[in-house]
């Protein structure tokens, strides 16, 4: 063996970044590799407040994700977004429920959140838009 080089080593990833670009505050996270960590990470509840939260057209659930498609788009027909919970692509997700309250929804994101809720003149506030 080369004094220029390490051993093989089969031990498990390190536990700590290897290029020091995560922050400390990630290394709480439960498990012994740094994909175990991001596992847990991505499964936990987001620490964003729910009514600031943009929701999925097709079924109004607050688990969108920035969609990371596995080849770079040639077109601009992707979608920038996914709902991790009916996987459905969503090009323009639905404004929060502190955007409808606040007003600072548009009015053809309010008549987006109509038709979502399923009727004419229900924009959800009064359906639980920001309580669930």
């Amino acid at each position: 063996m080369s004094a220029q080089h390490a051993p093989h080593d089969d031990a498990a990833e390190p536990t700590r970044d290897p290029h020091d670009i995560l922050p400390d505050a990630f290394f709480e996270w439960p498990g012994e590799t740094i994909e175990a960590k991001l596992r847990a990470a991505e499964a936990a509840p987001s620490s964003t407040d729910p009514r600031d939260q943009r929701r999925c057209p097709h079924c109004l659930a607050r688990r969108l994700r920035p969609k990371r498609p596995a080849k770079p788009a040639v077109d601009d027909d992707v979608s920038p977004w996914v709902c991790q919970t009916c996987e459905s692509d969503v090009e323009e997700p639905l404004p929060s429920a502190r955007a409808v309250a606040s007003g600072d929804a548009t009015a053809r994101q309010l008549e987006r959140v109509r038709e979502a809720k399923g009727g004419a003149g229900q924009t959800g506030l009064d359906r639980g838009w920001g309580d669930e």
